[in-house]
């Protein structure tokens, strides 16, 4: 007989919903962790939940959500995943309402592909409000971490509207930034325990909770194991962990798999994805996602689709917090007016402001067009590099060149009195890239890129900047030049295990294997390559978590 009735593997925002589930629906749950810390990638992602007809926005509708979903994702779509996730929209609002994290529509926040129909300008995608991390308890402590470049100073931390009005310098910036650091610096109390600060926003805000809501429970999350194998006994599973006291077996009825997906396996990466797209580049916590529920659940005759997709992202790459080449992803800083991105050959090849799924995806047609790297250069001038923050380059009104770390010039950033003089450092034809800015010069004075239409919808402007005509246009006019080399990124994989609309694993003839689950990226994402909004990510993985643990009920009851 099974020692449990449903065992979670990992503990992002999907695998906590569906332990939390579980739990409601009367069932008996283990919760296991492959690294020392809990909150899977969620936690140091920006937390939002891509959930259309959410009922916070008044023009939105299910026709038009659909319609736009299925553009989005184009052939091969799972029309009947795609009208679960719709249908499932409130139930996942209220669940999580229920476990404490509060949830407000970003009606702000643009859909990021503004030219399929059916797009909204906002209010699709929803933002976990801040948290008091002092609500864990001793669970605080081994709660993953943000990423310090998502933090002010490294330190405090940010929600999405605060990122956005803090980034772009809009009305209001300064007075948030001295109120966010002077409540951060008189906690004395919490400053004499701990540098990191107590108030929790993003993918932070939306984990704590969720765990919180276990903790009470008396439910603990089993740190430092890792999924080894899973074999079928009978009717229940037999799960070999890997832990600190070696391994261990445990007999469950039903598993819900949602550990990541494989970003950091250059095994299956070589194998399934795009040159050049190394674990290193991506954002994802180090070493933690490595396939191993993928390739535990073929062993069982799993199915998987789709495994060439990551979730794109470019990224620079810099210091940070002792790491001497971790990996920034570059969100906002491509909308900035002012600069440019060119491929190896000194042309431009995409707008640079879409979303960086999207333009990752464009980073790879280029590759596959112009041959040898995926690597492209973001180029900007001066003005830029007074104004705006790169990576772990500060905006140079806060760390001026002289201020630079020893090493940094020729290597993290690279700066030239002109644009041929840049060219050559850089490795690129000084002709082509003297034209290249010429001809976006001659039209950034008009306020528009004829090219690739720049600045031309609302998800362009959302990160550009309101001081200029066009929020995302400005020409490169005054010297010294600078460059930063952009590397293929991702902030996960996103093909995976099959699944159908109750998150059930399918083998290669889409029967389901009973009792086993996947969410999250550990699953093929119900989206296809497409990204269609902030949260596209996490949404379905809540909401596909929620599915699984009710599932799993029904199997039992």
């Amino acid at each position: 007989m099974a020692e449990v009735d449903v065992l979670v593997v990992g503990s992002g925002a999907g695998a906590l919903a569906a332990a939390n589930r579980a739990l409601d629906n009367g069932l008996t749950v283990k919760i296991v962790e492959k690294t020392e810390y809990w909150g899977g990638t969620s936690a140091i992602s920006g937390g939002a939940l891509w959930l259309p007809v959410n009922g916070q926005y008044p023009t939105d509708s299910r026709a038009m959500a659909r319609q736009y979903m299925l553009s989005c994702i184009g052939e091969g779509a799972d029309v009947d995943r795609v009208d679960a996730y719709l249908d499932r929209v409130s139930q996942t609002v209220s669940f999580l309402g229920s476990k404490g994290v509060a949830l407000a529509a970003n009606n702000e926040y643009p859909d990021y592909c503004q030219h399929f129909e059916g797009a909204l300008p906002g209010g699709r995608t929803m933002d976990p409000q801040p948290y008091d991390g002092k609500r864990l308890g001793e669970h605080f402590h081994t709660l993953r971490d943000q990423l310090p470049f998502m933090k002010v100073f490294g330190r405090i931390s940010l929600s999405n509207p605060e990122g956005r009005l803090l980034s772009t310098r809009r009305k209001g910036w300064v007075k948030l930034l001295l109120s966010m650091s002077t409540a951060y610096w008189f906690d004395i109390p919490w400053r004499l325990k701990t540098s990191r600060g107590s108030r929790l926003t993003m993918g932070s805000s939306l984990v704590a909770p969720l765990g919180e809501a276990l903790f009470k429970r008396g439910l603990r999350i089993d740190l430092q194991h890792r999924l080894r194998s899973i074999e079928r006994d009978g009717s229940d599973f037999l799960v070999t962990l890997d832990t600190p006291e070696g391994p261990k077996t445990v007999v469950a009825a039903n598993i819900i798999l949602g550990c990541g997906g494989f970003e950091h396996n250059a095994a299956l990466r070589a194998r399934y994805m795009a040159e050049g797209a190394l674990p290193d580049h991506s954002a994802s916590p180090a070493g933690a996602n490595t396939g191993d529920a993928l390739l535990s659940a073929q062993k069982l005759g799993a199915a998987v689709v789709n495994a060439g997709n990551a979730w794109w992202a470019p990224i620079v790459r810099g210091p940070m917090a002792g790491v001497e080449d971790a990996p920034y992803v570059l969100f906002m800083e491509r909308a900035s007016p002012g600069g440019i991105i060119v491929n190896k050959r000194g042309m431009r090849f995409t707008n640079e402001a879409k979303s960086y799924n999207d333009f990752g995806l464009d980073m790879i047609a280029d590759q596959e067009r112009t041959g040898g790297t995926s690597d492209v250069w973001l180029v900007f001038d001066a003005g830029f590099r007074k104004r705006y923050m790169v990576g772990p380059l500060m905006a140079g009104s806060i760390q001026p060149d002289k201020a630079l770390p020893s090493g940094w010039l020729g290597r993290v950033i690279y700066r030239a009195d002109s644009v041929s003089e840049l060219a050559g450092q850089i490795g690129v034809p000084a002709a082509a890239l003297e034209q290249t800015v010429a001809r976006f010069n001659e039209h950034a004075v008009d306020h528009v890129d004829p090219d690739f239409g720049r600045g031309d919808n609302v998800y362009d402007r959302y990160f550009g900047d309101a001081n200029f005509a066009n929020p995302n246009i400005a020409p490169l006019a005054h010297g010294p030049f600078y460059a930063m080399r952009i590397m293929l990124g991702d902030l996960g994989t996103n093909g995976g295990l099959r699944t159908d609309r109750d998150a059930r694993v399918l083998d290669a003839r889409g029967v389901p294997i009973e009792g086993l689950f996947a969410i999250g990226n550990t699953a093929a994402s119900v989206m296809g390559q497409s990204y269609p909004g902030a949260g596209g990510t996490l949404g379905p993985a809540v909401s596909f978590g929620i599915a699984a643990a009710d599932a799993a009920a029904s199997r039992h009851h």
